[in-house]
């Protein structure tokens, strides 16, 4: 207590506002302070900041009674825009003030209100150093080591958006893909393998069977699935048939976009050179000899393991032996079934994204997140607690417009509430997700960007308020603590 008093000048009186005491010393050491008038000893900044004052207390505010004059000099060093407007100091002076500003930021790397509030902290952090002992040497923890990394005033955002960009490439891609295929493909699809034992071995069978037949009808007209069809005539009917022609054009089915592709058959050899997206994988020769081999029946998934059939399948098969009538059929499971199925399909995505966002919200990166993006959100009139309720907000937009009543600043929090349901919620993800699955391929590129956008809406909003006289001023400090990554 001693050495604080003296370091800052003034008695230092220790009180607890719990138990209630210290409190009559403390107010008879200020009334006592008050009296004598002593000076307390000034707090000095770094080189070029006090030479940048100093010209400006010189410029400026030299006709200030003297004890007022390092406190105008500082925020007119700050572009306090309030005190400016106050002194209405001359244009030219002005200028010549800028020139000293700029060479401080410029040497110190930082805007002019970040450098006082820095210096500040480094001049209190001395004053606790020096009246504070700990017990063991002090040393940057490891997560403070992450700190200087993740909010680094230049890699904090290019950080953010490739961890952004990889939750949703694992999300939508690397993880999610595989689960919403087998959710499409077997859960409402045809049905799967368990465990996945023999899909490999049946998938590669059933491209054999699709070339052979793409390739055999290329060349020669028939349908398997006639009721009329006689597999041993067509079968003998392939096998007399000669031509001269090298290929042949087969309108082929896409089963995503189910539009009609021309696909090229060759009679003999495929040519080094043949593209392979709009080319049959098989001749017309190696089809004859496969169907020949195999047959006209497709190759059955139980052959090849332990195959589960799909909803689908169950509940028409069920359908089947209680003869029910088919628009019932058609109604239930082109209808319901389909529908259901089409967005459970994206479950799987939205479970893997979800888990993600907790995660960087639980290990407390996204409280860095709203460290680095205030610098940004002060330029467009927001603070960076505003971002606690546009995180909050990517949940569920109502929790996220409640959330904003912890910030004091009212014209802030009515700010927040309005732009705040610009950011995707959890009810506008699942569709974000569908389209980017079903017309971007699932890139995680479309996904990622619905963010960006909405944090771009955010942006123009808030810039276009700003210019109201509702919302025009300087928004709140922001004052929040990091905890430490767990």
């Amino acid at each position: 207590i001693q050495e604080l008093s003296r370091q800052l000048g003034c008695k230092v009186v220790e009180i607890s506002a719990l138990k209630g005491t210290g409190i009559h010393e403390a107010a008879e050491a200020a009334i006592d302070a008050a009296k004598n008038g002593k000076t307390v000893p000034m707090h000095t900044f770094s080189g070029c900041v006090e030479h940048a004052i100093a010209h400006i207390e010189e410029a400026a505010v030299h006709n200030m009674p003297e004890e007022q004059q390092r406190w105008y000099a500082i925020k007119i060093f700050e572009r306090d825009d309030k005190v400016l407007a106050n002194l209405n100091i001359d244009k030219a002076v002005l200028d010549h003030i800028e020139t000293d500003i700029k060479a401080a930021e410029e040497e110190m790397d930082d805007d002019a209100e970040s450098i006082i509030t820095n210096e500040r902290y480094i001049y209190i952090s001395s004053i606790i150093k020096a009246c504070y002992k700990k017990k063991s040497a002090g040393k940057l923890s490891t997560s403070d080591k992450i700190d200087r990394i993740v909010t680094n005033r230049w890699l904090g955002l290019p950080i953010f958006a490739v961890i952004m960009f990889l939750v949703y490439w694992i999300a939508m891609v690397g993880v999610g893909a595989p689960a919403t295929d087998w959710m499409n493909d077997g859960v409402f699809g045809d049905g799967w393998h368990l465990f996945g034992i023999g899909s490999s071995a049946y998938n590669e069978e059933a491209d054999n069977y699709t070339n052979a037949t793409e390739a055999a009808q290329a060349f020669v007209d028939f349908d398997t699935e006639a009721e009329d069809f006689d597999a041993d005539k067509t079968l003998a009917e392939l096998k007399s048939f000669k031509t001269d022609k090298d290929s042949a054009v087969i309108g082929v089915e896409d089963e995503e976009t189910l539009a009609i592709n021309d696909m090229t058959a060759y009679y003999s050899e495929i040519p080094s050179n043949a593209d392979e997206d709009s080319t049959v994988g098989m001749t017309y020769l190696e089809a004859v000899k496969y169907l020949s081999d195999k047959g006209f029946d497709e190759p059955d998934p139980a052959d090849y393991g332990v195959w589960v059939p799909s909803i689908p399948t169950l509940i028409g098969n069920a359908f089947e032996k209680g003869n029910v009538a088919e628009w019932l059929q058609g109604l239930i499971l082109d209808g319901i079934v389909a529908g259901v199925g089409a967005v459970l399909g994206f479950v799987p995505q939205m479970l893997v994204l979800f888990l993600l966002l907790a995660f960087l919200e639980g290990c407390g990166y996204m409280s860095r997140i709203a460290f680095v993006l205030d610098r940004i959100f002060r330029k467009f009139g927001l603070s960076g607690k505003s971002f606690i309720p546009m995180l909050i907000g990517t949940g569920c937009g109502v929790p996220g417009i409640m959330a904003s009543r912890t910030i004091e600043n009212e014209r802030d929090r009515r700010m927040t509430i309005m732009t705040t349901t610009f950011i995707p919620c959890s009810a506008k993800v699942p569709f974000i997700g569908m389209i980017a699955g079903a017309l971007f391929g699932g890139s995680a590129l479309v996904s990622t960007s619905a963010y960006f956008i909405g944090m771009l809406a955010i942006i123009c909003s808030g810039i276009m308020l700003k210019k109201t006289k509702i919302f025009s001023g300087d928004p709140a400090p922001f004052v929040m603590e990091l905890p430490a990554y767990h």
